[in-house]
């Protein structure tokens, strides 16, 4: 078997997780397709993942949903809204940024 088609068994074997609901399964395809670098880079499907992360309270997939839109050209209000929600989770990264920016962070972490 090539090195290729290892990996598309492995892409496979994820994507069967993450539709079955695993959250670490969705969060890696959102790092696979948010990757500029990888030949599987598909922002579209990296904002699906992670939306479906988001969708079960996974306080790192809103980070990185924020780092989306804040790489995006707007939506300056839906990239702190996940940020304050990642945040709001205990999201040590979310916090940092906030904190960083002068946001008014979230009472659970005043």
């Amino acid at each position: 078997m090539s090195h290729c088609d290892e990996n598309k068994k492995l892409l496979d074997k994820y994507i069967n997780a993450a539709e079955q609901g695993n959250i670490e399964a969705q969060l890696i395809l959102g790092e696979i397709y948010n990757d500029e670098a990888n030949k599987e880079y598909d922002s579209d499907k990296a904002f699906y993942w992670y939306m479906k992360a988001t969708g079960q309270g996974d306080a790192d997939a809103q980070f990185q949903l924020g780092n989306l839109y804040r790489l995006g050209e707007c939506a300056e209000e839906e990239m702190i809204d996940w940020y304050t929600k990642a945040a709001e989770q205990g999201g040590k990264y979310a916090q940092e940024w906030l904190q960083k920016r002068n946001y008014r962070l979230p009472k659970v972490i005043d």
